[in-house]
């Protein structure tokens, strides 16, 4: 390395660069690096000089690397140690939200389903509360229906007879008939009869109607 390179170095020292910059400012000037490490370190020696730390570049000291970087070993394994624990911490939040997750929206049908299928409770006696129970009330709308369309029909046909019968009549409601007249009718659940008749009378009558084609 000649005396040109030498003091290339040389000035570099003297400007406080470090060796990587000496390095570029060297190849810049067109000059060659080879024995550079040996003319550096002798060069530091006889200046009395000591090589400069080598800055890092701004982006690292932006995002913290840069301290990381320069921090003592033990420092450097501790930070990585934290980093290491903070995202096991998120990687289980983030699996314990998704088992929730998961049993929520398994769960969450069955349990609809369950309180869907449950069966009702009624109360099957009507004498202590003088209420209808669900089944009772469930008869009435039976026997309404029915007479419906018995009315359809008889308003159809123009007649009485055989429309028990033709409106097909399905049991626990029963029908009688008369030439004149039809009368709908069930058993409730407290030994009373729900009635409706083609002569507009409807309502609990106390014992079975006794009249074919009337609830009386």
């Amino acid at each position: 390395m000649d005396e040109s390179q030498r003091a290339c170095i040389e000035a570099c020292i003297k400007e406080g660069k470090n060796k990587i910059a000496t390095r570029s400012e060297l190849i810049s000037q067109g000059f060659s690096t080879v024995g550079f490490e040996e003319v550096y370190a002798t060069l530091l020696t006889q200046l009395g000089k000591e090589e400069p730390k080598q800055e890092m570049p701004a982006f690292l000291n932006a995002t913290g690397e840069a301290a990381l970087s320069t921090a003592p070993r033990h420092e450097r394994a501790r930070q990585s140690a934290k980093n290491k624990s903070i995202l096991i911490f998120i990687i289980l939040l983030l699996l314990c939200a998704g088992l929730i997750y998961g049993i929520a929206t398994v769960a969450l049908p069955l349990l609809q389903k369950s309180f869907t299928d449950a069966p009702l409770e009624t109360n099957t006696s009507t004498e202590s509360t003088g209420a209808l129970s669900s089944t009772d009330k469930l008869l009435e709308a039976k026997v309404e229906s029915t007479a419906a369309s018995a009315n359809v029909h008889v308003k159809r046909m123009s007649f009485y007879d055989g429309v028990c019968k033709d409106i097909s009549v399905v049991p626990p409601v029963l029908c009688t008939q008369s030439a004149s007249s039809f009368a709908i009718f069930a058993l409730m659940s407290n030994g009373t009869y729900y009635c409706v008749d083609s002569q507009n009378a409807r309502g609990i009558v106390e014992k079975r109607p006794e009249n074919a084609g009337s609830c009386k």
